[in-house]
């Protein structure tokens, strides 16, 4: 009797941790999140048995899900930092990173913006609030509107470390969330800048070429684009069991194919 109560006990807690395995919570980059979108659909088509969570919060809140264990994927568009590694070690976390696809952010500008290039350092100097009419780069007398990423994303940790190079953004900035909140605020506004992924560019914006370089997918594998980056996936410890299946279809052929439908670029 002990002996069948035993296996009765043990086949109950399989089932349960096989159906905890089937359900992925994700959150994290709103960058990597078309990706992890898309991805999902195509990979539920194979395994209806398996659901997806999938939510778009910044790269800071997907790392910091998976040291509180609130998620099984944390998305980010940034490597994590050491301070969220030291977090995670303190939590008995370990965060493992998976690069999943390249990624090139991309400063864009309203259609009718006469100006085509721009380098780094007049960049930085128009986010830092040192340039303020597009005059200075060759353009209208007009002034210039800043729009950037808030603080939590990964792509204003990019931005801010290849760009501003930890110097103070401009308090005339104005702050969104998301790549497509950017997007939609230059094609609505004539002198309007920012910096969105690659994979957000849209026919009512124009990319600027930054230090003579457009961005391609040519120029971003190579790395000439002076701001390419990888996209991530942390989890905790080595993606295993339904997680790990994700991940690697997210890296198989099928995978890095969705990843190009989705406007970025196979890291294999």
């Amino acid at each position: 009797m002990l002996r069948t109560t035993f296996l009765l006990v043990f086949s109950a807690l399989s089932i349960c941790i096989l159906a905890a395995s089937d359900k992925i919570a994700i959150t994290g980059s709103t960058t990597v999140f078309p990706i992890a979108e898309k991805c999902a659909e195509a990979f539920e088509s194979e395994h209806p048995e398996v659901e997806f969570e999938i939510a778009s919060t910044g790269s800071s809140v997907g790392i910091s899900s998976i040291i509180d264990g609130s998620a099984d994927i944390g998305n980010a568009s940034r490597p994590a930092k050491q301070k969220e590694i030291d977090a995670a070690r303190k939590s008995h976390i370990e965060l493992f990173e998976t690069p999943i696809a390249m990624d090139g952010v991309a400063v864009v500008v309203h259609p009718e913006n006469p100006v085509t290039n721009i380098s780094l350092q007049q960049l930085q100097d128009i986010y830092t609030g040192k340039i303020t009419s597009w005059k200075a780069l060759g353009g209208e007398d007009a002034p210039i509107l800043i729009i950037s990423r808030d603080p939590s994303s990964g792509t204003f940790e990019v931005f801010n470390t290849i760009v501003l190079r930890k110097k103070e953004l401009s308090p005339t900035a104005i702050l969104v969330q998301g790549n497509q909140s950017v997007a939609d605020a230059v094609a609505m506004t004539r002198y309007a800048i920012g910096y969105i992924g690659f994979g957000f560019l849209q026919n009512d914006l124009k990319a600027v070429s930054i230090e003579d370089i457009e961005p391609t997918d040519e120029t971003i594998l190579s790395g000439h684009y002076a701001i390419s980056r990888k996209l991530f996936m942390y989890t905790d410890g080595k993606p295993e069991k339904t997680v790990g299946e994700f991940i690697r279809f997210i890296l198989s052929p099928k995978g890095q194919q969705i990843v190009r439908e989705t406007g970025f670029l196979p890291v294999r």
